[in-house]
């Protein structure tokens, strides 16, 4: 261990320090001085090593607490972050869950799809986009502007969600509407034979992260 290394290291140091030292002592207070000296050394040793190795302990029950401390706090750091984490994806469910029940009894309308999505986006904080797309892949909705046409059919959400049967898992993307990184969230909307409809998607806006 490095407290047993230490201790070696500084048995050899004195060790190699007695060998140049000695000859000089002796030659100032002689062989009665070096036992004399010895026997001063040796009481202070009996003495100051109970402190010493008080100490020692002490340091070792500082550095105990300080590390259970640390532990502690990155317990409570942990927790605090999967509370957040949970309540982020209580919000995604909820927002997608909101706009498929809202178009389930709809004929899948993009002008009506369109503004909820846009109505959807400015109540819900924390979304770059929220949208939906065809079957095929087609998104025929997004908040965002559509410029031209756009295929999602590649995208992990969207194969997820052809199967999922409620909130997929988040994917790590850069959208191809709005162009910025996020993590996208997919939701399977469905018919009352559970044939899919469309898929519904929210890209969370992770520009804070910049």
């Amino acid at each position: 261990t490095k407290v047993m290394a230490m201790i070696g290291s500084s048995i050899g140091l004195v060790f190699a320090l007695s060998l140049v030292g000695a000859p000089v002592l002796y030659g100032w207070i002689g062989m009665g001085g070096l036992f004399s000296l010895t026997g001063i050394l040796a009481l202070l040793a009996i003495v100051l090593l109970p402190l010493v190795g008080l100490t020692l302990r002490d340091y070792r029950i500082e550095f105990d607490l300080a590390t259970e401390q640390i532990e502690r706090e990155a317990r409570l750091m942990i927790q605090g972050v999967q509370i957040e984490e949970n309540a982020s994806l209580r919000d995604i469910a909820l927002l997608l869950r909101t706009m498929a029940v809202a178009d389930n009894r709809r004929d899948l309308d993009p002008e009506e799809c369109i503004g909820l999505s846009r109505r959807l986006i400015t109540t819900f904080d924390g979304f770059s986009n929220i949208g939906a797309a065809l079957p095929t892949g087609e998104v025929f909705c997004a908040a965002l502007p559509l410029t031209s046409p756009v295929n999602v059919a590649d995208r992990g959400w969207f194969q997820e969600a052809q199967k999922a049967k409620g909130l997929t898992k988040g994917y790590f993307l850069t959208g191809k509407i709005s162009g910025k990184p996020g993590i996208v969230f997919g939701f399977p909307l469905s018919d009352k034979q559970g044939n899919i409809r469309a898929a519904l998607f929210a890209a969370s806006d992770i520009s804070w992260f910049d």
